[in-house]
């Protein structure tokens, strides 16, 4: 947004996509919430579509009322929207810019980037970024931990990290509910969290996805 003479001198629309995938329970809700919050704290408009044809009415309202405001899009699993291809073709005439919204961000996530096209996927102008999110750090495990248990003693909390590799936050949530709310055996809960299956992320004809994706 800050570079809106430039996007001008070229003659081009302001507008940027980004693709977050990854497991469920690895924290795309939340950056979403968080970055609601940012857009709207600053002056700006958040709006979560779910139909890209009313999206269409809709973003052009706010733009006949407000032609400056900066606008974020966001998409909810997008591949759970995409059933054939009509509502193919409407979404990708959306997040291509046929309506011409101005400075505008598309932010979609996704749990399954294999039940996309590659028309989603392998074309730059609709998502120009595809982040993978992935699970949470050891880093990020100890801060939220730590929060959430802020009477924790560091070697227990070190424990707690150092257990809970390849956890997501919600593997984390029901962690700390299960042992300190319920009373449940530490180990035991972490054994029957780590044998949930954790799907790996491959296309229909069983080789990698298509694209480079950006780790977080």
């Amino acid at each position: 947004w800050s570079l809106e003479d430039s996007f001008n001198k070229h003659g081009l629309v302001m507008k940027r996509g980004f693709l977050l995938y990854g497991p469920p329970g690895s924290g795309k809700t939340s950056f979403l919430i968080l970055l609601s919050n940012f857009v709207i704290n600053n002056g700006g408009v958040v709006v979560s579509v779910d139909d890209p044809n009313l999206a269409k009415i809709g973003l052009r309202a706010i733009r006949s009322v407000e032609p400056k405001r900066h606008i974020v899009c966001i998409i909810e699993d997008i591949d759970s929207h995409v059933s054939d291809p009509e509502s193919e073709a409407a979404w990708l005439s959306l997040i291509d810019g046929d309506s011409n919204i101005n400075r505008i961000v598309f932010v979609a996530t996704t749990n399954h980037p294999e039940n996309l096209s590659q028309r989603f996927l392998n074309r730059p102008s609709r998502f120009d970024h595809i982040v993978h999110i992935g699970m949470p750090s050891s880093a990020s495990r100890r801060k939220y931990i730590s929060i959430k248990v802020p009477d924790l003693p560091d070697d227990k909390l070190e424990e707690w990290v150092s257990k809970t590799e390849g956890f997501s936050f919600a593997h984390l949530r029901e962690l700390i509910t299960a042992v300190l709310v319920l009373g449940h055996d530490f180990d035991e809960t972490v054994s029957r969290l780590s044998s949930m299956p954790k799907k790996r992320y491959r296309s229909k004809n069983k080789t990698e996805l298509g694209f480079v994706h950006e780790a977080v």
